[in-house]
């Protein structure tokens, strides 16, 4: 079977709505097949920008390689159409900082409302549940920061 997973198959063939099921369902995005193609290096070869924008936005690395030292965006010249495939990566990188901007605000306010929450209650909390509640506090604008600088060198 050349180490083809279903999740390979689905984006070699370009069908999108078999990718974003496997991958929901827990496949693993960055299986390869035996010549160390991942399934976005399989639709980016193949000119299927809808698979490419799909696997992008479910999280595939883009700059992966093959054996042979090939990305995504490589193996894209071979296709009929390296822009078209160049415009679906960019537009999965831009539907992932969406939701990590939609994603920010939600979890920004939950803790400010934790954090109403627990200066209010905090005569009735057990003693250090308040240090504990600024720490998960500091810990996840931490993680909202990383998220930011990462987004930000792509």
């Amino acid at each position: 079977n050349n180490g083809n997973t279903a999740l390979i198959s689905a984006a070699f063939w370009g069908k999108t709505e078999a990718v974003r099921a496997l991958v929901q369902a827990g496949a693993n995005l960055e299986s390869r097949d035996r010549w160390g193609s991942t399934a976005l290096m399989l639709a980016a070869l193949k000119g299927h920008t809808e698979a490419v924008r799909a696997l992008v936005e479910l999280g595939a690395d883009i700059e992966a390689t093959d054996e042979h030292g090939r990305t995504a965006l490589m193996l894209a010249a071979y296709s009929c159409q390296p822009e078209a495939v160049t415009q679906a990566i960019r537009d999965g990188k831009q539907a992932l900082i969406d939701q990590f901007q939609a994603d920010e605000k939600r979890v920004r306010d939950e803790m400010e409302v934790l954090s109403l929450v627990s200066l209010r209650l905090n005569r009735y909390l057990p003693p250090g549940i308040q240090q504990h509640i600024q720490q998960f506090i500091e810990l996840s604008e931490a993680q909202i920061n990383m998220a930011k600088k990462y987004i930000s060198e792509q």
